[in-house]
């Protein structure tokens, strides 16, 4: 498993745990993904994602009910 893909599975469980995990794991995703954390900016850095697209398409889905 490459590193990229490790801390894109960072990514992928925060946004599932967003919209699937418990009250509390849902706050903490929201507020990692969406808060100005500097963790959220290097994971994006190391998962080669944008982080502001990211968090535009999270937003989507939230807003639509996703």
């Amino acid at each position: 498993m490459s590193e990229e893909t490790l801390w894109n599975a960072v990514i992928v469980q925060a946004i599932h745990d967003l919209f699937h995990g418990s009250d509390k794991e849902r706050r903490d995703s929201f507020r990692w993904i969406f808060e100005n954390n500097p963790d959220f900016r290097n994971v994006c850095d190391y998962a080669k994602v944008d982080p502001m697209c990211l968090r535009q398409n999270v937003f989507s889905r939230i807003i639509n009910g996703a």
